[in-house]
C-alpha cells in the first residue's frame, strides 16, 4: 500500500516520525489517519474579518487604557532597521511562540536560530515592516503584531501576535490587532486573516470579540515510524 510504502521510505532515511495535515471537517479522512495509527498533534483555524464591516468604535478607549498605564506602541518601520532590533523582535517572537499551545513542551534550543526566522520573516517579500506593530515598556518589547500581503485580492494575513506573560490581561493583544486593523484598512485591504491553534483561548476570544469567522480548520496529524 502506499502508506505502508511512504513509512518504509521514511524508516529508510532514519525518520521517526510521518506528519500530515486534514480539512478538519472531512470525517473520512480523519477516520482514515485514525485506523492508520495517526494521532492528533494540533487543531488549526483560519478565520478571516471583514474590513468594510468593521466597527472600530466597538473599541473606544482601548489603546488609550494601555497608553496610560504606561506602553508605547511603535511602528517597527519607525525603528532603526539594524540587527539589533530584529533581535529584539526575534526575541519576543521566540519567548511568546514558545508560550503557546502549538510549542508546548518544546525546548527553546530546538526553536529557530535568529537567522533562520530573519530569512522566514524580514527575507520574505510579503512581510509589511510598517504593519509591524510592538508594545514597548520603557525600551522593553513586550507585544507584538505582524501583518504579510495575503493573495491577489489585497489582503492581508496576521502572521503573528503575541504578549509576555506578564503583561497579559492589560488588553495589549487587543490594542496591537486594533492598530494592525486601522493600517489594514489605510492600506486598503478589503478583509484581514488569522490561523490559530484551538488550544489558543485567549487568541481566539480576541477574534471573536473583534468579530473574526471562522473559514476552514486543519488537523495536524503524526505517526510515529
Amino acid at each position: 500500500a502506499p502508506l505502508a510504502d511512504l513509512a518504509a521510505w521514511g524508516r529508510s532515511q532514519c525518520g521517526s516520525i510521518l506528519m500530515t495535515g486534514v480539512v478538519d471537517d472531512d470525517e473520512r479522512a480523519v477516520q482514515f489517519a485514525r485506523r492508520h495509527n495517526f494521532t492528533v498533534e494540533g487543531h488549526e483555524f483560519t478565520s478571516a474579518l471583514r474590513l468594510p464591516q468593521f466597527d472600530l468604535s466597538r473599541f473606544a478607549g482601548v489603546l488609550e487604557q494601555a497608553e496610560a498605564s504606561g506602553i508605547r506602541f511603535v511602528r517597527y518601520a519607525d525603528l532603526p532597521g539594524d540587527k539589533a532590533t530584529e533581535r529584539k523582535v526575534y526575541e519576543l517572537y521566540k519567548v511568546t511562540d514558545l508560550d503557546t499551545p502549538g510549542y508546548a513542551g518544546t525546548d527553546p534550543a530546538d526553536y529557530p536560530s535568529f537567522e533562520r526566522w530573519r530569512e522566514g520573516i524580514f527575507g520574505d517579500e510579503k512581510t509589511l515592516p510598517e504593519g509591524l506593530f510592538i508594545a514597548v515598556d520603557g525600551d522593553r518589547f513586550v507585544g507584538m503584531t505582524l501583518l504579510q500581503r495575503e493573495g491577489d485580492e489585497g489582503g492581508l494575513y496576521t502572521e503573528y501576535t503575541g504578549v509576555l506573560r506578564e503583561y497579559r490581561g492589560r488588553r495589549l493583544g487587543l490594542a496591537l490587532k486594533l492598530l494592525s486593523v486601522q493600517f489594514a484598512r489605510e492600506y486598503g485591504a478589503p478583509y484581514m486573516t488569522t490561523k490559530n491553534e484551538a488550544g489558543n483561548g485567549p487568541m481566539l476570544a480576541i477574534n471573536q470579540q473583534m468579530g473574526y469567522v471562522k473559514t476552514s480548520g486543519r488537523y495536524w496529524l503524526v505517526k510515529n515510524l
